[in-house]
């Protein structure tokens, strides 16, 4: 894609095998910052993370990743974009994977549980200094289906869902069943790695990858 520069994934198997929080060289880390450089920071707009990489393999990272790209994002001058798409709302156990480290990014990106997929919609939830800089200077944009009314009408159905039934405890809870089973299913079979699931990551504990 023009004008996107791709960086590693949270991925601490590159660093050793078998790794631990004391053993990751963190390299998902210092890449970033080596790419920052070498682009140059007032070349780059923005930094585009996921709260918990997805497709590419669901890789939960190190507990000092998000806070320490958020300081390098306010080092450099540079927005912290954050893709909540896949694993926002309750699919990691808290309303949006970057909550598990108390990360405020400058935009956040949502869809799917935002309706939970009964009508397609989406969104961008911006910081207030950038909601403010849209007061005197217009964004000219809009489409035939842009703030339809039933697609906001699901998502506020939907979010109130979420909220009256405590779907997104649940989620926490039974994401600790399942990774106790995951974690009974790597003691029985040797060819098993240190697993993990999004929903009982505890970012206080050790994070593994499975």
């Amino acid at each position: 894609m023009p004008g996107v520069v791709h960086i590693f994934d949270p991925y601490c198997y590159r660093c050793t095998f078998g790794w631990t929080p004391d053993t990751c060289h963190r390299e998902c880390i210092t890449h970033i910052e080596e790419v920052i450089r070498y682009e140059g920071p007032d070349r780059i707009a923005a930094i585009f993370l996921e709260g918990i990489t997805g497709t590419n393999g669901i890789l939960i990272p190190p507990d000092d990743y998000w806070p320490r790209v958020r300081a390098m994002c306010d080092k450099y001058g540079i927005l912290l974009i954050d893709d909540e798409v896949m694993s926002g709302f309750g699919r990691t156990g808290r309303w949006f994977a970057v909550d598990h480290w108390g990360v405020v990014p400058d935009m956040m990106t949502l869809a799917k549980g935002l309706t939970s997929g009964y009508v397609p919609l989406s969104a961008v939830v911006v910081s207030e200094p950038i909601a403010r800089y849209f007061d005197d200077h217009t964004l000219l944009g809009g489409l035939t289906y842009g703030s339809h009314p039933l697609g906001c009408a699901a998502a506020l159905a939907t979010v109130g869902v979420y909220e009256e039934d405590g779907l997104i405890e649940n989620s926490a809870h039974l994401g600790k069943v399942l990774g106790q089973r995951l974690e009974e299913i790597k003691a029985r079979h040797p060819s098993v790695a240190t697993c993990a699931t999004l929903a009982s990551f505890q970012p206080s504990s050790s994070s593994r990858i499975g």
